[in-house]
C-alpha cells in the first residue's frame, strides 16, 4: 500500500459512538478540497462513515473506546485514495465480506454500502502488525 510522492491530507481521530458526529464533520472537511461537489462527495462520505462505524462496532472492544483512527487522503491521477488505519486487534481478513441482504434483519449493510460507493476496496493488516488498514479508491473523472 505504497502511497507514492503525492500530497497527503491526514487526520487523527478518537472514535467511539458518541464521537461519530464530530468524526463525520472532520472527515467531510478533510475531503472537501479533494472531491467535487455533489454525488461523488456524498458517496465518499458514505463510505467513510460506514467504515468508521464498522471500526467502532467490530474493531475495538468496548473497553478500548475511544479508539485511535487515522484517515489519510490523497489524489492519485484521476482518483481519490483514502486510507483508514485503526489500532484494533488485527481482523480476520477472510471474514470481511458483505452478508446477504435480508430485509427482516436490520443493520449489517456497511460493507455493501462501502463497496457500492467506492470503485476499489482493499483490507490489510498494518505492516507493523498493530491494527488494520482499509484502502478505498474513487474515480473522480
Amino acid at each position: 500500500m505504497n502511497r507514492g510522492p503525492h500530497h497527503h491530507h491526514h487526520l487523527v481521530l478518537r472514535v467511539a459512538p458518541e464521537t461519530l458526529t464530530e468524526a463525520r464533520a472532520r472527515c467531510a472537511a478533510l475531503t472537501a478540497g479533494l472531491t467535487p461537489e455533489g454525488e461523488i462527495r456524498h458517496q465518499v462520505l458514505i463510505a467513510i462513515e460506514e467504515a468508521v462505524q464498522n471500526i467502532i462496532r467490530h474493531g475495538y472492544r468496548p473497553e478500548e473506546l475511544p479508539g485511535r483512527l487515522e484517515l489519510t487522503a490523497w489524489r492519485e491521477g484521476g482518483d481519490l485514495v483514502l486510507e483508514l488505519r485503526d489500532y484494533a486487534k488485527p481482523a480476520d481478513l477472510a471474514r470481511i465480506r458483505p452478508r446477504a441482504w435480508d430485509p427482516a434483519q436490520p443493520g449489517g449493510l456497511g460493507l455493501q454500502l462501502i463497496r457500492a460507493a467506492m470503485d476499489d476496496v482493499q483490507y490489510a493488516h498494518a505492516p507493523d502488525g498493530d491494527g488494520n488498514i482499509l484502502l478505498m479508491r474513487k474515480h473522480l473523472g
